[in-house]
């Protein structure tokens, strides 16, 4: 795997609740072009800290990248709320 993903994946079987670490490797599968993984991964940073507004920009970044244009605008649109 990528150092970066593996890494974040030992921090998260460590501490599973930790945000930051699902936030980190979401960003790498962002990088890396697995946005299905990075949506995957910044929907658990949501779920944690539901009002960090910045893990709906980025989930919102990659559903576009995906051509899910209704899911990008409603992340986005969250992300404004928050």
């Amino acid at each position: 795997g990528n150092s970066d993903t593996d890494r974040t994946a030992e921090a998260i079987r460590i501490k599973p609740g930790n945000a930051d670490a699902y936030h980190n490797r979401g960003n790498a599968y962002d990088f890396l072009g697995q946005y299905d993984q990075a949506i995957a991964d910044y929907s658990k940073v949501i779920k944690l800290a539901p009002t960090y507004a910045f893990a709906y920009l980025v989930r919102s970044q990659a559903h576009r990248e995906l051509g899910y244009v209704v899911d990008q605008f409603l992340d986005g649109s969250l992300a404004c709320e928050r």
